[in-house]
């Protein structure tokens, strides 16, 4: 087990990296509250895998506890789902003390239960349980909680951050490749902002990476989440530093919404942040050889690296939505060099005149 810590005062928290599985989940969430009432929300496929095992964990801690399935994939990261589960909370006589929200899946089921923590009687305790490698090395981390409205991606959303992080490394194993991949790209993207060390581990052991070799994803989750504990804890409400950490996600989200969620949201960033790119090059900011480099490493672990489909004006247009806007100018991270980002202030009319120069 690796336990890292995300440092923040009387909000501090810990990071529990583990290879086996969720039977010690229990005995974990006593420390943090041996009264609490356990609220686990899940969706139906990853309870079918993993809720057994985490139930049984909390009745050996003898904790109490109630589930509520979540419907799957982000259509149904609304506010109806977060209402859905008030109402429930309710229901079942849930109070403010005692109330220890659990999200057992990825960051749509992270987000939403978040959320509902954030809200529920002006905010309940919850930990989170990531079982998809994308919410273990980002969206569980930090306290980012949100759902969407319309085409506008985590409109609606409040920073709560959790009171632990439990990531078993046993729950990649059931990923889809597809999915496994996806999460791969926020891996790429910590690399990219932190510097060659995350990149040279995924370009060294690819192989043993897509074969998810436990101390491989044990080292490159810790890796991550070590990048983002160090910008969260400077930059907390993401008024500054934190931002970098939206490399690649203006035109992933715009890419997400234009394909109608088919492009899932990690091969959306993978894109973005080839766009990023281009944009960060045609300002005079970097060279060819940071996409380069970038696509290098994206093609080895078999993410898509084609953005000439979505190289178009009606993209940036789905920016406008962006909750990055700032006035008439989008926050926009560039890059200089792998691990040289920043932001840079662009209003849509530029990007509109960049993306219509042909890649």
């Amino acid at each position: 087990m690796r336990v890292l810590q995300v440092k923040l005062g009387t909000r501090s928290y810990p990071i529990r990296i583990v290879r086996e599985d969720l039977s010690q989940a229990g005995a974990a969430l006593a420390e943090l509250n041996g009264e609490a009432r356990i609220a686990l929300l899940s969706d139906e496929r990853v309870d079918s895998l993993y809720g057994d095992t985490l139930r049984q964990s909390l009745d050996e801690a003898k904790l109490a506890h109630q589930s509520l399935m979540l419907q799957r994939g982000e259509r149904n990261k609304r506010p109806k789902a977060v209402s859905r589960i008030w109402q429930w909370l309710l229901e079942n006589h849930y109070d403010r003390r005692r109330t220890l929200i659990v999200a057992l899946g990825g960051g749509i089921v992270g987000d939403v239960a978040g959320f509902a923590a954030a809200t529920y009687m002006r905010g309940v305790d919850y930990a989170h349980f990531p079982t998809t490698l994308l919410a273990q090395v980002d969206s569980s981390v930090g306290g980012k909680t949100g759902v969407n409205l319309a085409d506008a991606k985590n409109a609606v959303g409040a920073f709560h951050q959790p009171r632990m992080v439990f990531a078993s490394l046993q729950t990649l194993r059931t990923l889809t490749v597809r999915d496994f991949r996806s999460g791969l790209a926020e891996v790429i993207k910590h690399g990219a902002i932190d510097g060659d060390s995350i990149l040279n581990l995924i370009q060294q052991n690819h192989n043993a990476i897509l074969a998810r070799d436990p101390a491989c994803m044990e080292a490159l989750v810790a890796d991550c989440c070590l990048v983002k504990a160090r910008i969260v804890q400077q930059d907390e409400r993401e008024s500054g530093l934190r931002q970098l950490l939206n490399f690649g996600h203006s035109f992933g989200h715009a890419i997400e919404v234009a394909s109608k969620h088919r492009v899932r949201h990690g091969e959306a960033v993978a894109l973005g942040m080839l766009a990023a790119c281009h944009v960060s090059e045609r300002l005079g900011l970097c060279g060819v050889d940071v996409r380069h480099r970038l696509m290098e490493l994206l093609t080895l672990v078999g993410l898509g690296t084609d953005l000439q489909p979505y190289w178009r004006s009606e993209i940036v247009d789905l920016m406008s939505r962006d909750k990055k806007m700032g006035g008439d100018s989008l926050n926009f991270v560039v890059a200089k060099s792998i691990g040289d980002l920043k932001v840079h202030a662009l209003t849509l009319e530029e990007l509109r005149k960049i993306t219509n120069d042909s890649i």
